[in-house]
């Protein structure tokens, strides 16, 4: 097992992945709970039925948009020790609306500021698409776009317990 990445993907996208995006994709693709089967090769279960015990539960996935590569390597070591899978770090404003257009995401934390350009964009699609989010920047609340004043707020610099707290409300049930 070289650390070379290998195409996995076929003519539609063809894609370069990690030794880690490789064991993932291996799990997504059924191959959990794949233990011997009683004689005759039957289970006496509906494929259906294999295929939901065996695949893992999904992760609740956070998107995360910060133009300063550590701070959103740090946030992402956070959500990874709270369970959670991480989107991104997503350094500007395109990534970020094209991750959320093909990735699925359950919430999403933005730097209100990406080297110049306002996260406002991103904001206004997750809005529309019932996305929760919330801004992690070291702007002052007054000092923010109108639209995004609203929205919960972690001020940089910020510590484990506030995103811990941010994300578990973005992500608490109602």
């Amino acid at each position: 097992m070289g650390g070379n990445p290998r195409r996995l993907r076929g003519a539609g996208a063809p894609a370069l992945v990690s030794q880690r995006e490789k064991a993932y994709t291996a799990t997504t693709l059924g191959c959990w709970g794949m233990g011997r089967r009683p004689e005759g090769g039957r289970s006496g279960r509906s494929r259906e039925s294999q295929l939901a015990m065996s695949a893992p539960p999904r992760s609740r996935r956070v998107l995360v948009v910060e133009d300063q590569m550590l701070v959103g390597l740090e946030i992402v070591s956070f959500l990874e020790d709270l369970g959670y899978e991480a989107v991104g770090p997503c350094g500007h404003v395109q990534t970020a609306l094209l991750a959320v257009t093909k990735e699925p995401i359950d919430a999403a934390l933005l730097d209100a500021d990406l080297a110049g350009e306002s996260v406002e964009p991103i904001a206004d699609f997750l809005r529309r698409r019932g996305i929760p989010f919330a801004l992690v920047t070291g702007y002052a609340r007054d000092r923010l776009p109108a639209r995004l004043r609203d929205a919960p707020y972690v001020a940089k610099p910020f510590t484990f317990a506030d995103v811990k707290a941010v994300v578990s409300a973005l992500l608490a049930p109602g």
